[in-house]
Protein backbone atom coordinates (compact mmCIF):
# COMPACT_ATOMS: atom_id res chain seq x y z
CA UNK A 1 0.00 0.00 0.00
CA UNK A 2 0.87 3.63 -0.23
CA UNK A 3 -0.08 6.63 1.86
CA UNK A 4 -0.83 10.14 0.73
CA UNK A 5 -1.20 13.45 2.56
CA UNK A 6 -3.23 16.45 1.53
CA UNK A 7 -3.81 19.85 3.09
CA UNK A 8 -7.13 20.37 4.85
CA UNK A 9 -8.63 23.64 6.08
CA UNK A 10 -11.09 21.91 8.43
CA UNK A 11 -10.68 21.33 12.15
CA UNK A 12 -8.33 18.58 13.27
CA UNK A 13 -9.59 15.29 14.64
CA UNK A 14 -7.43 15.77 17.74
CA UNK A 15 -6.09 18.98 19.27
CA UNK A 16 -2.76 18.48 21.04
CA UNK A 17 -0.43 21.09 22.54
CA UNK A 18 3.20 20.87 21.41
CA UNK A 19 4.36 20.07 24.97
CA UNK A 20 1.93 17.15 25.19
CA UNK A 21 3.00 15.97 21.75
CA UNK A 22 6.59 15.91 23.01
CA UNK A 23 5.52 13.75 25.97
CA UNK A 24 3.84 11.36 23.56
CA UNK A 25 6.85 11.17 21.26
CA UNK A 26 9.21 10.50 24.17
CA UNK A 27 6.95 7.72 25.45
CA UNK A 28 6.33 9.23 28.87
CA UNK A 29 2.54 9.03 28.69
CA UNK A 30 -0.36 7.91 26.52
CA UNK A 31 -2.98 9.73 24.47
CA UNK A 32 -5.77 8.33 26.64
CA UNK A 33 -4.06 9.47 29.84
CA UNK A 34 -3.67 13.00 28.44
CA UNK A 35 -7.29 12.99 27.29
CA UNK A 36 -8.49 11.98 30.78
CA UNK A 37 -6.42 14.85 32.19
CA UNK A 38 -8.12 17.29 29.82
CA UNK A 39 -4.91 17.96 27.87
CA UNK A 40 -6.18 16.59 24.52
CA UNK A 41 -9.45 17.48 22.79
CA UNK A 42 -11.01 14.92 20.46
CA UNK A 43 -13.43 16.15 17.78
CA UNK A 44 -13.81 12.84 15.91
CA UNK A 45 -14.92 9.95 18.18
CA UNK A 46 -12.41 7.12 18.43
CA UNK A 47 -9.44 9.14 17.19
CA UNK A 48 -7.62 9.21 20.54
CA UNK A 49 -7.99 5.44 20.95
CA UNK A 50 -6.64 4.85 17.43
CA UNK A 51 -3.69 7.22 17.87
CA UNK A 52 -2.95 5.78 21.30
CA UNK A 53 -2.67 2.29 19.82
CA UNK A 54 -0.37 3.58 17.06
CA UNK A 55 1.90 5.47 19.48
CA UNK A 56 2.57 2.65 21.96
CA UNK A 57 6.23 1.73 22.28
CA UNK A 58 7.80 -1.24 24.02
CA UNK A 59 10.12 -0.94 25.79
CA UNK A 60 9.54 2.59 27.00
CA UNK A 61 12.39 5.05 26.39
CA UNK A 62 15.00 5.10 29.14
CA UNK A 63 18.07 7.25 29.63
CA UNK A 64 20.88 5.80 31.72
CA UNK A 65 22.68 9.15 32.01
CA UNK A 66 22.23 10.73 35.46
CA UNK A 67 21.95 14.50 35.65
Amino acid sequence: GAATCTADDGPGDVLVDVADLGSLLLGGTSMRRLQRAGRIAESAPGTVACLDAMAQVDPLPWCWVRF
